[in-house]
């Protein structure tokens, strides 16, 4: 397909007066670029996205997954999705529904459960006592490292993060970088991880930035000058 048509046919996909035959063919095209804009249309009609939630293609699926504007009810069908990267991308959107991200918390693959909880703004009690002793420990990880837990609760879970551990920021960090008692709580915590995420911080006070230098693992020493010389000729940058 030449750019001149792909362009021609994408501004169909984005035209709120296309009839639904039309969108379900480029849907149907095999053009991720023109799948994507069908599913970005502000006129999407039910069947559409029906066609797009059981579609055979994991990146139509995917790409649902992923939109927040597509209809809560049609992305609560993909928590059962049988591809592991859409349920996760399910879980990473904000504007999952409540019992959909319930029904993620108890999915089979230990990576949906621990996305799924990391993501949670306010998960009900039930759902995190019950992930505590999960037989997972990536799953225990990401639940020792909810905000709303005490420093004991959070000493009963079974998990380890060492020294050269990298461990992904919680998602609910971002919203809360300029919340000074939780990021108070975080630098304070026995929890590396959650030590970790305090730093990311730009509003931490002296005394909390002083805390972590004092009682953070010292950083790998530097690279010798001419393997990052090296280095960055390889990529291109010197």
């Amino acid at each position: 397909m030449d750019k001149l048509t792909l362009a021609q046919l994408k501004g169909l996909a984005k035209n709120p007066n296309t009839p639904t035959d039309m969108l379900l063919a480029l849907l149907n095209s095999g053009e991720h670029d023109l799948q994507f804009n069908v599913l970005r249309n502000p006129h999407v009609p039910d069947q559409v996205w029906n066609a797009a939630v059981t579609h055979p293609d994991q990146h139509v699926r995917n790409m649902v997954a992923k939109n927040r504007h597509a209809p809560p009810e049609h992305r609560a069908r993909l928590a059962t999705d049988p591809d592991q990267q859409v349920r996760v991308a399910l879980t990473e959107q904000r504007r999952t529904p409540p019992e959909t991200r319930r029904a993620l918390c108890a999915d089979e693959d230990p990576l949906v459960r621990a996305t799924a909880i990391k993501g949670w703004p306010n998960p009900p009690e039930d759902v995190t006592d019950r992930l505590l002793t999960d037989p997972a420990p990536s799953v225990r990880l990401a639940v020792s490292m909810r905000p709303e837990l005490t420093e004991e609760q959070r000493a009963a879970i079974d998990f380890h993060v060492g020294p050269k551990d990298f461990v992904r920021p919680p998602d609910w960090l971002w919203d809360r970088l300029d919340d000074l008692e939780t990021m108070r709580r975080c630098a304070t915590s026995a929890h590396l991880g959650l030590r970790r995420t305090a730093a990311y911080s730009p509003h931490l006070p002296a005394d909390l930035v002083e805390f972590l230098t004092e009682h953070h693992p010292s950083p790998p020493p530097a690279l010798p000058p001419e393997v990052m010389t090296t280095l960055l000729s390889q990529a291109g940058l010197h």
